[in-house]
């Protein structure tokens, strides 16, 4: 009769295991990086903006936001308009791959003058 050791069946277990934790990390801070990577490439300022808080977690919501001096719907037409001249120029070239994101919101600002802008995106 053949006798078989239950320990060596088993050993292997710690180690699949091991090496799927690690695998998993390390695919989740790849595409972390991607992701804020986009972001930080894609971000729109607005002209004569200053950004007034960078906000990058691991796995979680980017953001960035702005103050302008600029009214609210001054700043939403700015915005609007660079979102629709970039579909319109992916429409022509014919490179319509992805839409860009319309990921800002533009408020007043608290003391009233001007306005504050948050850039976000989920990463992933």
């Amino acid at each position: 009769m053949i006798r078989r050791d239950n320990r060596s069946i088993l050993a292997g277990v710690g180690m699949i295991t091991l090496a799927v934790i690690v695998t998993s990390m390390l695919l989740a801070a790849f595409l972390n990086n991607r992701c804020q990577n986009q972001f930080r490439d894609a971000l729109a300022i607005y002209p004569g903006a200053e950004i007034v808080v960078e906000e990058y977690p691991f796995l979680a919501q980017q953001r960035v936001e702005l103050r302008s001096a600029d009214a609210p719907e001054t700043v939403e037409a700015w915005y609007t308009s660079q979102r629709a001249a970039s579909m319109r120029e992916q429409v022509v070239s014919g490179t319509v791959s992805a839409l860009p994101p319309e990921n800002w919101i533009v408020a007043a600002a608290p003391d009233g003058n001007g306005s504050v802008i948050t850039l976000a995106q989920m990463c992933p």
